[in-house]
């Protein structure tokens, strides 16, 4: 089994910028932080499948258009690795607007719900990540967050990861 995602990517010289911005963060235990090589994205919809038939790519390929979406702020929120080292992730929030609805609902409704991974509805919140650290705090210092009040074009983009292993 396979785990396919459509997320949105960004243009270089603002992924520049989140990487940049994502290096202000101090954390005494990070687990991932961005660096150059970094492709910082919005994953909109993840799921499971074997392969993706010819006809699913055809309607999915018709969803490949860049989509305008707006940075709202940046939100620290638990993880939970396990009860010894729960820490945060750091994700700069982007405003779930009907047009990035809209694309969620066309792609589970093309893969079907029930191989998605990720929820559509109540609780999908459009971010994108820029660190994870088992600290319970997080020290930001010197940052000019320009780029978190911003409207953009993002390009959604398929991609394939290798063989997963799925447990019920």
């Amino acid at each position: 089994m396979k785990e396919f995602s459509i997320s949105l990517f960004l243009e270089r010289d603002i992924e520049k910028s989140i990487v940049k911005f994502s290096n202000g963060f101090k954390f005494n235990r990070a687990v991932g932080t961005l660096d150059d090589k970094s492709k910082p994205h919005c994953t909109i919809v993840k799921w499971k499948a074997n392969e993706i038939a010819n006809e699913q790519l055809k309607k999915l390929n018709k969803l490949m258009h860049p989509v305008k979406i707006i940075l709202s702020g940046i939100t620290a929120l638990p993880s939970r690795y396990n009860e010894k080292d729960k820490g945060i992730w750091v994700e700069i929030s982007i405003l779930k607007t009907e047009e990035i609805k809209n694309m969620a609902e066309k792609i589970v409704d093309i893969v079907g719900k029930e191989n998605a991974l990720n929820d559509i509805g109540q609780l999908f919140r459009p971010h994108i990540t820029i660190a994870k650290s088992y600290d319970k705090t997080i020290l930001i210092k010197g940052i000019t967050p320009k780029v978190l009040r911003k409207t953009i074009l993002a390009t959604p983009k398929l991609h394939v990861m290798k063989n997963v292993e799925f447990y019920k």
